[in-house]
């Protein structure tokens, strides 16, 4: 197994905007009352350089919910999805980010880390899982009193993507592996490598 440390330069946060009303116009309302407290949180992002993504044109259905004190509710619900991506210049500027979008009435869909150059990782993880492979046959190999040989037979395995993150809603801190998003911020890329040697 190739496990390395990964800088990643963006973040990706994707979140959905909604409201539900038996009247239409209160629905609608609501909605945009949201929408512009969402959008003037990324704009308010803007120095740290970030770019959206509409997933989601506005969308209106009439649908129905429960209520514990009304019962079945008939009524529209409007909703619109987004995603944004920052560039992780300051990232101790950008960890209350997610918190601020669900106290303003988004919902976090999911969040993210990622790297423009994560294949350099997965290449530097590569051969670090050859060369664990590689010491832990020698050490199979001494122990049954023969040397292991070349390299008969190389496969990888299923990639592991760049850590996923965890919002805590509590703290309003994303956290990756249990460490607190700041400047210094790393996750990990896995790959494994399976590879069959000649013994001696």
């Amino acid at each position: 197994m190739g496990n390395v440390r990964v800088h990643p330069d963006s973040l990706m946060i994707r979140y959905k905007v909604s409201s539900f009303d038996t009247d239409p116009s209160k629905a609608m309302k609501a909605f945009e009352d949201k929408w512009k407290k969402t959008q003037a949180i990324i704009k308010a992002r803007n120095r740290f350089g970030y770019t959206t993504e509409r997933f989601e044109e506005l969308h209106v259905q009439v649908s129905t919910r429960k209520d514990s004190e009304k019962g079945l509710l008939r009524g529209t619900e409007i909703s619109r999805k987004e995603g944004v991506r920052f560039q992780i210049k300051n990232a101790s500027k950008l960890k209350y980010t997610a918190l601020e979008l669900a106290k303003a009435g988004a919902t976090i869909e999911s969040a993210e880390f990622q790297s423009h150059i994560l294949g350099f990782y997965e290449t530097k993880a590569r051969l670090v899982a050859v060369e664990d492979a590689k010491q832990k046959a020698k050490e199979m190999c001494k122990a049954m009193g023969q040397v292991c040989g070349k390299a008969l037979v190389i496969r990888e395995g299923p990639r592991h993507k760049i850590a996923a993150s965890e919002i805590d809603f509590s703290s309003g801190i994303i956290k990756s592996s249990g460490q607190k998003l700041d400047t210094r911020v790393t996750v990990n890329t896995k790959i494994e490598v399976f590879v069959t040697f000649e013994l001696l």
